[in-house]
């Protein structure tokens, strides 16, 4: 949905914004007297009302009941968001209590996406998520083997990114104990500091002139293809679903029900995220302009942000009342951050 250039006067455009912001604090719909008692507009309340009308030939706002005030629609939301709102940066406090929780942690990504995704839910009062996705340049820290049994052996590899993959080979001859430390010293030696790409495109060139190689090493270069490969794993988190269940939208108990199963669904979450990579930068969808069916009462904010190992997203989820001039700057400020904290 591509907000439209509406033909309003400044004084519409004022009254307009004030129903937003009225709505977005109470989640009521908004009457003409609030609106004069609260922001002062300087017209009378049947001016408002006649306005109101136009707000809502226009498809901005609806009248839920015939008595009732009036409420945003999902074209009203684009518009107030693309159209109404300053662009302003992060509060001082709130990128302070940030950067406390993102710069605490040591080099572990997933501590710092899992802090950042309980920041983002605390600050926000919404669901706050962050994804990351592999990279092809990240590169090995280092590689360990450990003894299973004669036809098993764990292989644990570390990219210097504190991400941590772990594989337990299942081995067709059997295996000396004593040469696997001869093996991880040959290994490390050899692909220590070189991308997973450059691992699985050269490793076997890089130790081809191994004299006397251990049998295991040529096991794990024939499968490093598969072996050294992140590209598939994804780091999800999220926190602040009871932030979800507050909000008067979701007191609908099916309603409810779908949205949380749908957020406990790894999977689906993820797909969504994941189809939002290819834009970098802030994106805002709201209701419909969601793909999935489930986030069509919502609104999902999101912003990429990348090192030189990894991408990924933060977002914040929530319904579409939600508090856009204080989120969105939230979420690009936090995915600026964490490329960051990953970049150390």
């Amino acid at each position: 949905m591509i907000a439209q250039s509406f033909s309003l006067s400044p004084r519409e455009r004022y009254i307009f914004q004030s129903v937003v912001r009225h709505h977005i604090l109470t989640a009521q719909p908004v009457g003409s007297k609030a609106l004069v008692e609260t922001y002062r507009p300087g017209v009378a309340p049947s001016t408002i009302r006649n306005i109101f009308t136009k707000l809502e030939e226009l498809g901005l706002l609806s009248q839920p009941h015939t008595s009732a005030g009036r409420v945003p629609t999902e074209d009203g939301y684009r518009y107030y968001i693309d159209q109404l709102i300053s662009p302003t940066g992060l509060p001082p406090e709130e990128r302070k209590k940030m950067e406390e929780e993102l710069f605490s942690t040591e080099d572990d990504v997933e501590a710092i996406l899992e802090r950042a995704s309980r920041a983002l839910s605390y600050l926000s009062r919404q669901l706050g998520i962050t994804l990351a996705l592999k990279f092809d340049q990240a590169v090995l820290e280092k590689l360990e083997l450990v003894f299973a049994s004669h036809r098993r052996v764990m292989l644990i590899l570390l990219v210097r990114s504190g991400l941590i993959k772990t594989v337990l080979l299942e081995i067709d001859f059997e295996v000396d104990p004593e040469k696997l430390n001869l093996t991880s010293s040959i290994l490390n030696e050899r692909l220590s500091g070189l991308s997973l790409r450059q691992i699985r495109e050269t490793g076997a060139a890089r130790l081809r002139e191994v004299a006397d190689a251990p049998p295991l090493m040529g096991f794990i270069l024939k499968r490093a293809r598969d072996l050294f490969d992140f590209c598939g794993e994804e780091h999800l988190y999220y926190g602040g679903a009871a932030n979800i269940i507050r909000n008067p939208e979701f007191q609908n108990v099916e309603r409810l029900r779908t949205l949380l199963e749908f957020i406990e669904d790894s999977t689906a979450l993820s797909r969504v995220l994941t189809s939002r990579m290819a834009q970098e930068g802030i994106k805002v969808t709201v209701g419909r302009e969601n793909i999935c069916g489930q986030l069509q009462n919502c609104s999902l904010i999101s912003s990429t942000f990348q090192s030189a190992e990894m991408k990924g997203m933060v977002a914040v989820l929530g319904p579409m009342r939600m508090r856009y001039s204080v989120v969105i700057p939230l979420v690009r400020y936090t995915s600026g951050l964490i490329g960051q904290v990953l970049s150390r």
